[in-house]
């Protein structure tokens, strides 16, 4: 199906036309004429059908002649106005085929038709020019297979073979070489299957799209985010910037890369990766100078402009390094200057030809983006080094300082601490002879947030007081916290400090500030604490701070609805205990039952002893239902678990439980539910104790 161009049909002109079609016309009728002239004369007593007077005849002639003139000239007209209605539809037809084909060319987009019965198929001009072949290539199967990358032809050659067996749509991006220059191109071929009268696949009609240009473009761009996801990962520079050149040459591969930085001195131009150039010319350029007329990158490093040498043999740039160059086998350098922040060099980035070469609009953007990415990585790069050096020296002068001092950045939450600091923690601030695994790493001390420093319950209270000095409330910071160790474990530091540096807006940017060890003091605290809100004896809450931490749990049910149920249990005959074995016997017996709880019920399950052998849990999250198991299993515990003392002797002892939950339309505060575990609590023991009783199975 190789297409042509329509050749509009060149017509006569209408008057030649005419007179053609006239003489025809009159050929015609001196032929009649003739006949009738040749006529024998009617015989006597008839009349003939023209009559016999010569002047009949002539008025015959002259009327046919007319009339064949006229019809001649209807006809003529007739054939004139459908031969120029052809000639407009030849002309339209023409340029739709040439819109059509240009509009391919733009789109990079060819058609083609494959017939089954031959096994030929047919492409257009453009198909023909992606696939960079001729009109006498051959046109069968195993011609569009010789096409496709080597790599890639057994799996196409299946992929054919499936859309045909399945009667499915061909759809498939595959890589060709260019059958021309065997040029990698990469193409995207749609198809749609014919089928003929019978419903039997007769043939495929497609398309064929050269992706190559936006298949470059996503691999671009697929390569930048890797080299930037580097960059972020703090991957050591030389090996960005050589994963940046090999990343550049795997989509061009006639193209080698190099990238120069500039020296401390900023004077000349060392080799950072060019891994593709031989060694001998690497050595050769790195250390060249900056200046006008040095080469290619020497030149645009001192412009600070790009400079394109399309041929190096004919450019006075290169003059000097030319025996270089031919050694190398380079015929032509782009460099495109590396820029930071206000327009501070830090290198080049060029690439070069093996023949001379003409940069295209997309091998210039190729070169600024590298650019640009490499003075990302460079920028990057020298900021940290030089934040590692003023930490260093940072540190060196808080070697001689007291214990606990430290240095809040308000604005990078950077913290930095003093080696007493260090030692508080129970840290090793040499970080060649650290050995903890659990704390923080002090090494990386600097930069850890707070919340992984500091206990989540002091979290809050530090982020507070910081918000004040951030919102220009006070300019001190003072908060008791708790800090993590080297061990997991935390101690409690008072941490005091004041605001020291501001921005030109007034806006606080540093504290400095001292923390000091108040570990056991609040150890002491938190025992006075727990004795005041445990029972002396068992350990487990006592009656006060039961009922608090009860009323809050009573409350929170109700903003969110939950279901919550309470026991209340009694030893049965306990008196008996202590009559027989005595009271110390008898604690040991409470001592026991509060472990007997801790044992069956959950961490959230607030545990008490009201007084005497009088006990409470408050179950929250727990259905009636549900508190009767619990109940249940604890009260068969305890009844399977006596009391063993030391000399062997075995203390059986029984519980009995009543039990009552939350109900939003009787029960709804403690105090009534109190009440009615209670009933239900002097019901089980009324029943014969060693039981379990629901309040509400009372009724």
């Amino acid at each position: 199906m190789q297409s042509h161009d329509i050749e509009p049909a060149k017509a006569p002109q209408t008057w030649a036309r005419l007179g053609l079609l006239a003489g025809i016309g009159l050929a015609m009728l001196s032929v009649i004429l003739l006949s009738i002239l040749l006529l024998p004369p009617a015989s006597e007593g008839e009349t003939g059908l023209i009559g016999d007077s010569w002047q009949h005849k002539a008025y015959l002639i002259a009327g046919l002649d007319l009339t064949f003139i006229l019809a001649c000239l209807t006809l003529g007209r007739s054939i004139d106005r459908a031969w120029r209605r052809r000639e407009q539809d030849m002309t339209q037809l023409n340029l739709s085929h040439a819109a059509l084909t240009e509009a391919e060319r733009i789109a990079h987009l060819g058609h083609y038709r494959l017939d089954l019965a031959s096994g030929r198929w047919g492409s257009s001009e453009n198909m023909d020019r992606i696939f960079g072949i001729g009109p006498d290539y051959p046109r069968d199967v195993d011609g569009w297979l010789s096409l496709i990358d080597e790599e890639q032809r057994p799996r196409m050659q299946a992929y054919l073979q499936q859309v045909l067996n399945e009667g499915i749509g061909f759809d498939r991006q595959y890589l060709i070489r260019r059958q021309a220059d065997g040029a990698p191109c990469w193409v995207h071929g749609r198809g749609q299957l014919q089928r003929d009268a019978q419903g039997h696949i007769s043939g495929m009609f497609g398309t064929i799209q050269d992706i190559s240009q936006e298949r470059r473009s996503q691999q671009r761009k697929t390569s930048r985010s890797q080299i930037l996801e580097l960059i972020i990962k703090g991957t050591p520079l030389a090996q960005i910037l050589r994963a940046m050149v090999l990343a550049v040459e795997q989509l061009n591969p006639d193209m080698k890369c190099s990238i120069l930085l500039v020296d401390e001195a900023g004077e000349r131009l060392l080799d950072a990766a060019s891994p593709s150039l031989p060694e001998f010319y690497r050595q050769a350029v790195s250390g060249s100078p900056i200046g006008p007329g040095v080469g290619s990158c020497g030149t645009a490093a001192y412009r600070k402009k790009r400079v394109i040498v399309e041929d190096i043999e004919r450019h006075p740039y290169w003059s000097a390094f030319r025996h270089l160059t031919r050694q190398a086998g380079l015929a032509a350098c782009w460099s495109q200057p590396i820029l930071g922040a206000g327009e501070r060099l830090l290198g080049t980035f060029a690439i070069y030809h093996a023949t001379p070469q003409s940069p295209s609009p997309e091998d210039i953007q190729l070169i600024e983006q590298n650019a640009a990415l490499a003075s990302i990585a460079i920028e990057k790069h020298r900021s940290e080094r030089a934040l590692r050096i003023s930490e260093q020296r940072l540190r060196f002068a808080l070697e001689g300082a007291g214990d606990g001092i430290w240095e809040y950045d308000l604005e990078t939450g950077i913290n930095r601490v003093s080696p007493g600091s260090f030692r508080i923690l129970c840290m090793n601030s040499d970080a060649a002879s650290r050995d903890q695994t659990n704390g923080p790493n002090p090494e990386h001390w600097p930069r850890l947030g707070l919340d992984v420093v500091l206990h989540p319950e002091s979290l809050h209270r530090s982020l507070e007081a910081l918000q004040r000095i951030r919102d220009g409330l006070s300019e001190y910071y003072e908060v008791e916290q708790q800090v993590r160790c080297a061990d997991g474990q935390y101690k409690w530091l008072l941490s005091r400090g004041k605001v020291v540096d501001w921005d030109e807006q007034g806006r606080p940017l540093r504290l400095i500030g001292t923390s000091v060890d108040i570990d056991e003091r609040k150890q002491r605290e938190e025992e006075l604490a727990d004795q005041a809100r445990q029972d002396d004896l068992t350990g487990l809450l006592n009656r006060h701070h039961f009922m608090q931490l009860a009323r809050r749990e009573i409350s929170r049910s109700k903003r969110h609805p939950r279901e919550l149920s309470l026991l209340m249990m009694d030893l049965d005959l306990f008196k008996q205990v202590n009559d027989t074995y005595g009271h110390a016997v008898g604690d040991a017996v409470l001592k026991h039952l509060a472990e007997l709880c801790h044992a069956v019920l959950r961490e959230e399950d607030l545990i008490a002893r009201l007084g005497g052998e009088e006990f409470a849990v408050l179950l929250p999250d727990t259905p009636p239902a549900k508190a009767q198991e619990v109940a249940e299993r604890l009260r068969q515990r305890v009844q399977h678990s006596p009391l063993v003392l030391d000399d062997g002797v075995s203390i059986p002892f029984t519980l009995s439980i009543g039990l009552a939950s939350v109900d939003e339309e009787q029960i709804s505060e403690l105090e009534p539910l109190l009440e009615a575990a209670d009933q239900a609590l002097y019901a089980a023991k009324r029943a014969g104790r060693n039981r379990v009783q629901a309040y509400a199975d009372l009724a």
